[in-house]
């Protein structure tokens, strides 16, 4: 199956394709089981990085040297999303942060939305293409989506109870012409709590992290680092490459 996603950011096939899975393999039973790595992305470039839950599709690669300006938009609950939990309230200015520490290119988020109100309701209409024509000429390259496929958050203590479950996929969008450059799949659960510390410390690339369940919030922050880690590399590369 090769999926393509339209300007307007059509991916209902794919957001449901991937609940599909995780409501047949991961979140059915009672207690916490690892999310299958979702790799039926189809398109160009599909990869697996190794170690961590994350798939990734690449669509002309080397068009991401020329992104200079990222807008990031707060995480949203996709219409298929899987036993959701509430996002935590801080976790948008949280990503924030971390994708102004793991991508070498300027980060836009709510600060630069709200400093004009005009831009608040182009947000609101993003689904068509004349949003991101807007978004272009106010010198946003890209805008980064994350559709959050399931988020269940840890139950009991970080020794005890039901273990949390993140999915999401995460879009570069071109504003020029809708165009999607990038996308990570993400996908994490929790088995026995002996791997818990091994597991999480490939994701976020360290083990320093205690024994016990890690929190959806952990979870969801160690993917979206790894995910960014992954698309800063590939720009880098390309840009390295025009040198």
């Amino acid at each position: 199956m090769r999926l393509r996603t339209a300007p307007g950011h059509t991916m209902s096939l794919m957001i449901g394709t991937m609940a599909f899975f995780l409501i047949q393999g991961c979140v059915a039973g009672s207690g916490g089981r690892d999310i299958p790595q979702v790799k039926a992305i189809g398109g160009a470039q599909l990869k697996s990085v190794t170690n961590t839950p994350l798939s990734v599709r690449v669509e002309k690669a080397e068009q991401l040297a020329a992104i200079s300006t990222i807008l990031v938009l707060s995480p949203a609950l996709s219409g298929a999303t899987v036993r959701p939990d509430p996002l935590p309230p801080a976790i948008g200015a949280s990503l924030e942060a971390i994708a102004e520490r793991e991508l070498s290119v300027r980060v836009h988020g709510k600060k630069w939305i709200g400093e004009a109100p005009v831009r608040a309701r182009v947000i609101e209409g993003l689904a068509r293409a004349a949003s991101l024509e807007t978004l272009h000429r106010e010198g946003i390259d890209a805008i980064l989506r994350t559709d959050v496929v399931t988020f269940t958050e840890r139950r009991g203590s970080s020794v005890g109870g039901e273990p949390a479950n993140v999915a999401f996929i995460m879009s570069l969008q071109r504003t020029a012409d809708g165009l999607e450059l990038w996308q990570g799949t993400f996908a994490y659960g929790q088995t026995f709590l002996s791997d818990n510390l091994l597991q999480l410390g490939d994701v976020v690339g360290q083990r320093s992290r205690g024994r016990g369940w890690s929190s959806g919030r952990e979870i969801f922050e160690a993917g979206f680092s790894s995910a960014l880690r992954d698309l800063n590399a590939r720009r880098e590369e390309q840009f390295l490459a025009l040198r």
